[in-house]
């Protein structure tokens, strides 16, 4: 999933946050931007905020991506990705927390593989 994309890859941090938040945009060049910036994160920690809001952000909660996978999802899982550091997880298990605990498990056990939201199980 945190491939590098070649279509996203190249454009701007600025770039890929406009394209994240406007609700005009394509839902699926959204959640690559989301990708890419999760990508990133793991070098530029400041963009975590970003990510830790948008995974608790009603509008992304709606924003399906495909399937029940949504642009909160993908966030939730950018922040699972390129943060190991205790205190962003603690954070991000807060986030999880916020959701409904049908949608929290519903992600947990899609992303059930990925070594990287194992910590997240309560």
């Amino acid at each position: 999933m945190f491939e590098p994309d070649d279509q996203f890859t190249p454009k701007t941090t600025g770039h890929l946050r406009d394209i994240a938040i406007d609700e005009n945009a394509s839902v699926v060049d959204r959640g690559r931007a989301i990708i890419e910036l999760g990508r990133r994160a793991a070098k530029e920690p400041e963009l975590t905020a970003d990510l830790l809001g948008w995974a608790d952000n009603p509008s992304f909660h709606r924003s399906r991506w495909v399937g029940q996978v949504t642009l909160a999802w993908i966030a939730a899982l950018a922040v699972g990705y390129s943060q190991s550091d205790p205190q962003t997880r603690s954070r991000l298990r807060e986030v999880l927390d916020h959701w409904k605990a049908s949608e929290r498990e519903l992600l947990l056990s899609w992303a059930s593989g990925e070594v990287w939201l194992q910590d997240m199980d309560r």
